[in-house]
Order: structure tokens, then C-alpha cells, then sequence
């Protein structure tokens, strides 16, 4: 009857409110936690900052990536208290969402990433948007995931710099690693990071000295890391040309020694 027709009629309208409402709501939410985003940012950068111009930025590079707005601000408040300039916030900032976007990284990995190589490896040339690069172009020549390439950049970097390599041979090793063994990028890590410490040990120098390897030159400096990785490699794969083919027994010895595993 006329009673039950304007009941459905009324919960219709009712749904509709509720949906309208519930909308306008979450869409107030959203503009509000940007303010005060905005507002964080705004704090952070340089005072001779064009905020209207870098707002529009921040606008056209979550467009560009097809990433929230949020986190695009987000990555901008991030950079800018690292005391970078705005234009370097901005560079970093698009290098982010490219990580985000292609290297399928979260946005604090792919931020970390950034960071972590830029302040390591401050070789010449090197950018923001190159290091996202190297890393898609490695993960798809190689089975291993950008998060693992992430992973062993963080644990080895800085001695993989201190020890003469670089961001390609860091990224590399990780990736060689990981196609040989399966293993996940924090073991990969932890493992190369162990190998890389003891090659400057006293025990194992004498060790690689006994099958002609070197980890120093005349002078006493530090051997650059590919070089020495290229003469073991050569050693255990028997393909050396100055010393002989080594035994199960030894090669088992001189990766004793490198894994940090102490004679008894």
C-alpha cells in the first residue's frame, strides 16, 4: 500500500544520504590531512621557496606516476628535512615515485634507496632517477626482486664504497647472489656483508696468499674489490692462470675463512 511504497521510497533517499555524506566526509578528511601536509612542507623548505609553484608540482607528479597525492607531499616533507634544496627535493621526489611506480618499492624503500646510494656512492653522475634505473634494469636481467637489490644496498653499501666498489658491482654481487642461491635479499645481505668484512682481516689475507691472491698492491692499498672478487672467482673455479687447481679440501678451507668461521 501507499504506507510501504513511501517507507522504501525513504530508505532509498536515506542510502543515498548516507553514501553522500559519507563521501563528503572521507573527501573533507583527505583536504585536511593535505593542509596539514602542505603545512609541515611548507615549514621545512627553504623561506625562498615559490610554495604555490611547488604545490602544482606536487600536483603534476602524482598525475605524471599516478600516485597519491598524499604521498607524493609526503616524499616532498621528507626530502626537505634532509636540508636538500627545493629543486633536489623535487628531482628526488620524482625518482621516488618512479621507484613506487616501476620498481614496484614502497615509498619508504624506494626513498631509502635513494638516500642510502646517493650518500654513499656520490660518484659523478649519479642521480636520484639513476639509481631507480640501475635498479629496475638489474631486477630485469636477473632473478632477483628490487626489494632484495634494496636490502643488500642498505646492509653493504658503505663498505662496498670503503673497500674501492661501487653501486654497480654492489648491485652485482646482490643479484649474482641471489640467482645462484634463491636466497632473500636481508640473508644475501648479511652473508656478503660477513665476506666483504673479512677480506680485510689479517687471517684471511694469509689465507688468499697461499693460492696467490692479493688483497692489497706494492704500496700497501687496499686492492679495488672487483679485482680481488675476479682473482677468488678465477681460484675457486680453477681457471686461474697463477695458481694451481685447488682440492675440495682447500676450497672448502678458503671459504671457511671468508664465511667468518673460526678454526677450532
Amino acid at each position: 500500500d501507499e504506507a510501504i511504497i513511501r517507507v522504501g521510497k525513504y530508505a532509498v533517499a536515506l542510502r543515498i544520504l548516507q553514501f553522500t555524506i559519507g563521501t563528503i566526509t572521507t573527501a573533507f578528511g583527505n583536504f585536511i590531512r593535505l593542509q596539514d601536509q602542505l603545512l609541515d612542507l611548507r615549514k621545512a623548505l627553504p623561506i625562498t621557496t615559490d610554495f604555490n609553484k611547488f604545490t602544482l608540482q606536487a600536483i603534476q607528479i602524482a598525475d605524471k606516476f599516478g600516485a597519491k597525492l598524499d604521498d607524493v607531499t609526503r616524499a616532498f616533507f621528507i626530502f626537505s628535512q634532509m636540508g636538500l634544496s627545493s629543486s633536489q627535493v623535487l628531482e628526488r621526489t620524482q625518482a621516488a615515485m618512479l621507484g613506487v611506480n616501476a620498481a614496484n618499492l614502497d615509498l619508504e624503500q624506494s626513498i631509502n634507496a635513494i638516500t642510502v646510494a646517493l650518500n654513499i656512492f656520490n660518484e659523478e653522475g649519479l642521480t636520484a632517477s639513476s639509481v631507480i634505473d640501475k635498479i629496475v634494469a638489474v631486477q630485469a636481467q636477473y632473478a632477483v626482486s628490487t626489494e632484495d637489490l634494496v636490502f643488500g644496498l642498505q646492509r653493504i653499501g658503505s663498505i662496498v664504497k670503503s673497500t674501492g666498489g661501487n653501486l654497480d658491482l654492489l648491485l652485482g654481487l646482490v643479484a649474482g647472489v641471489a640467482e645462484v642461491t634463491r636466497k632473500g635479499g636481508e640473508e644475501i645481505g648479511a652473508g656478503l656483508k660477513t665476506i666483504l668484512s673479512t677480506l680485510t682481516s689479517e687471517r684471511a689475507r694469509e689465507e688468499l696468499a697461499k693460492y696467490k691472491i692479493a688483497v692489497t698492491d706494492s704500496t700497501g692499498a687496499f686492492r679495488p674489490l672487483l679485482s680481488i672478487l675476479t682473482d677468488l672467482t678465477s681460484t675457486l673455479e680453477g681457471t686461474s692462470k697463477s695458481t694451481r687447481q685447488l682440492s675440495d679440501t682447500e676450497k672448502d678451507s678458503l671459504s671457511q675463512v671468508l664465511a667468518g668461521v673460526r678454526r677450532r
